[in-house]
């Protein structure tokens, strides 16, 4: 009787890990639809604040698309001229969920997954 009670859990493990890679694949394939169930958060604006944390850095992002989002290195990717600082204007989309690590945590909306920033 135990080695059914295995087989069930063994059984439930493997379809819960094929569902969860199918499903990761999927939302990398298929970006809009993790856009529409907000799986990604997209943004653009003025930069207008830029805190330096230990784990990256946080920017505040202006109109039209608002927010607080945070830049991590090695999880966020960058394009064009590489510098996040107040003034320039970004666009990009990012991943829930986010904390810029000062002496006191700050949430933010979440984590920069890819941007463009301009030079001014």
């Amino acid at each position: 009787m135990p080695n059914m009670f295995y087989r069930g859990v063994k059984m439930f493990f493997i379809i819960s890990s094929f569902s969860f890679f199918f499903l990761a694949v999927g939302m990398l394939i298929f970006p809009q639809f993790a856009s529409a169930i907000g799986l990604i958060i997209p943004f653009g604006g003025n930069i207008l604040v830029a805190v330096p944390c230990t784990n990256g850095i946080l920017i505040t992002v202006g109109q039209p698309r608002p927010g607080v989002f945070l830049y991590q290195p090695g999880v966020s990717v960058i394009y064009e001229n590489f510098i996040l600082k107040p003034g320039a204007k970004v666009l990009g989309t990012a991943i829930p969920g986010g904390v810029c690590v000062l002496p006191v945590p700050i949430t933010a909306e979440g984590t920069i997954w890819k941007a463009g920033v301009s030079l001014f």
